[in-house]
């Protein structure tokens, strides 16, 4: 029986040729793992907005003789923060119940309960063998380049911080004036980029990394999900799952 990791790895994989209907939970799995891990396929379907005979159907498509027992992958790769899940998932209820009486809920707490889970997300997608191969990626590098866009621009600019201060060459695509293909071009074979892409995942930065994928350079993603674009030209990346408050995503 494959493991967590394995069936995540089949799901992007198989995710271009899928329904929209497939692709549409596909994402919604991927995306919410713990969700598909601890809830019932009747909550689950609700969040997903899909009948729950459809989440039957995505379970068979990929082998599994029913809901339950795709569930029980997802589940083996959460264990061991159900428990911590849950509590959280009861302080949060309870607070937004505190908020329909009328009783002024501590907004800041939210904001703050966000990173804590983004950070505990990210002990738990970040794999050790990964963040190794990132390392020797950036170390083996002649220079570092970093991209990212919007929202995403600060962590790629302080990762740029970081490596000047560690005396690694290092240069920040910032694409002021527009020119960030042009900035591009000055990365040779031998160099890394450090690309950084959150949905709804910036053209300009996807259209770098392709071109630079084309020029054999060494490229680390920075991402969401293992169905993120970014992926498609990556040697290597990391995964970053952001709980979002009112609608707002931290940088935690």
């Amino acid at each position: 029986m494959e493991n967590f990791d394995q069936l995540q790895k089949r799901m992007r994989l198989e995710y271009p040729d899928l329904s929209p209907r497939l692709q549409h939970l596909l994402s919604f799995a991927i995306s919410h793992p713990q969700e598909m891990a601890l809830e019932t396929i009747s909550e689950i379907a609700q969040k997903a907005q899909a009948p729950p005979s459809s989440l039957v159907r995505f379970a068979k498509h990929f082998g599994f003789q029913g809901f339950s027992s795709m569930q029980k992958v997802f589940r083996s790769g959460l264990v061991s923060s159900i428990s911590n899940y849950r509590q959280r998932t009861r302080d949060l209820e309870k607070r937004l119940s505190e908020n329909q009486k009328g009783i002024t809920p501590p907004y800041l707490d939210y904001f703050i309960e966000g990173g804590i889970e983004s950070l505990n997300n990210l002990r738990q997608s970040v794999n050790e063998s990964d963040l190794k191969k990132v390392v020797e990626l950036l170390a083996e590098s002649k220079t570092v380049y970093l991209v990212a866009q919007r929202r995403s621009f600060p962590v790629a600019f302080y990762l740029h911080y970081a490596l000047s201060h560690l005396g690694k060459p290092a240069q920040l695509l910032d694409s002021l004036g527009g020119m960030l293909s042009e900035q591009g071009k000055v990365m040779k074979e031998g160099d890394a980029l450090f690309a950084v892409s959150f949905p709804p995942y910036a053209p300009e930065v996807l259209n770098l990394v392709k071109e630079a994928s084309l020029e054999k350079i060494k490229i680390i993603g920075l991402t969401d999900s293992p169905l993120s674009p970014l992926l498609n030209h990556t040697n290597v990346h990391l995964e970053v799952h952001e709980k979002d408050r009112f609608g707002f995503r931290g940088l935690s």
